[in-house]
């Protein structure tokens, strides 16, 4: 909120919504720049919530008749810990011409998308997870982008959690953000909207300490002439970052990385490990003059990804630095198919027990 005339150094304001309907509004919701600062400079999450909302447009709304066009249901800048439990986010609008824009978009914020438990875990010993008959969970669908965010500034962190992607061009894109967290998410790349054409689950630019893990990117059939890709990652830079048990199926680019992304010492980047790979072109990508960690896994424990059904390479790397690549072999599907010659790949490596981190 804010004072009437634009006024945005007054802004600030708690907003708690539940089971509310946002319909046909070129922006829903508008957070301005608010820190809540306490003791020792620290800046407490904001007090806003929305739990089981459902944002939407159609076409029945005004945007033409007021010479305007849909802008995004939620925009967030400079704001810390705003939370969205079990709401829907849509575009339903089938003018295809039209800019399909952005369900959540942030510059410099940090924001939780997250399930809706019907019931408190404790209810359920040994459970860290809402039970699905239990969880209302986050969904998008209709839009260019779904989740965008940006940081140039504040680096405040962002948590998206077991939320459903659907007909979308690309489920979450970040760029420059820092520790972000995209985890048990389930990214359905089967259509796109509007003249989107190719489709992405998670696009990572700049980004360095993320978590991504448990998420599942899948189409049900490997289609050209058209790319779809799980991951693309670009630019994560020297630090040792991970893309974990996460699944894909059907897609031209499971994981593709491009830019920087480590290389310069054995096992210092960019690693993959424990993921799976089904039925799609190329699992593992590496771009021309593209870069990972120069060791994936160790002999002491393997990367241990799991590859079935691949159509040209599970590690393609079309880049000039070689890449030392350890698995356990204990089992086929361990075994890479058709790795590029710059990938050594090593056999003998002790196995990966590939636990989950995310409930410990």
């Amino acid at each position: 909120t804010s004072a009437p005339g634009e006024s945005w150094h007054t802004s600030g304001g708690i907003v708690q919504a539940e089971n509310a309907t946002f319909r046909n509004n070129r922006k829903a919701v508008e957070f301005l720049s608010y820190a809540d600062t306490v003791a020792g400079n620290a800046i407490r999450d904001n007090l806003s919530d929305f739990t089981r909302c459902t944002f939407t447009i159609d076409d029945n709304n005004l945007f033409a008749a007021n010479d305007t066009t849909f802008d995004t249901h939620v925009s967030l800048w400079d704001v810390k810990g705003v939370t969205f439990k079990g709401c829907t986010f849509t575009n339903a609008t089938t003018d295809n011409s039209a800019e399909k824009r952005f369900a959540i978009y942030a510059e410099d914020a940090g924001f939780i998308v997250k399930a809706q438990c019907d019931t408190a875990l404790s209810d359920f010993t040994g459970l860290c997870r809402c039970p699905a008959d239990k969880a209302s969970y986050c969904q998008f669908s209709g839009f260019r982008w779904a989740v965008r965010a940006s940081t140039t500034g504040n680096a405040y962190p962002l948590r998206v959690d077991e939320a459903l992607f659907s007909n979308n061009g690309t489920g979450v894109l970040l760029s420059g953000n820092n520790h972000a967290t995209v985890t048990h998410c389930d990214f359905d790349l089967d259509s796109q909207p509007g003249s989107v054409v190719n489709g992405t689950g998670l696009h990572m630019t700049g980004c360095t300490g993320y978590l991504v893990e448990e998420n599942d990117f899948h189409r049900t059939v490997l289609t050209n002439p058209f790319t779809y890709r799980g991951i693309r990652v670009i630019g994560s830079g020297n630090s040792a970052n991970l893309l974990y048990r996460n699944s894909f199926s059907h897609l031209h680019h499971g994981i593709r990385a491009e830019g920087n992304n480590g290389g310069q010492k054995k096992q210092v980047g960019l690693e993959f490990r424990c993921n799976t790979f089904q039925d799609g072109m190329y699992d593992i990508s590496i771009d021309a003059g593209a870069s990972v960690a120069r060791q994936q896994g160790s002999a002491s424990e393997g990367a241990d990804n799991h590859f079935s059904g691949t159509t040209a390479s599970s590690l393609h790397n079309a880049g000039s630095e070689s890449v030392d690549y350890y698995h356990n072999g204990a089992s086929l599907d361990l075994v890479p198919y058709s790795p590029t010659s710059n990938f050594t790949v090593w056999g003998n490596a002790a196995a990966n027990p590939c636990q989950s981190t995310l409930c410990n």
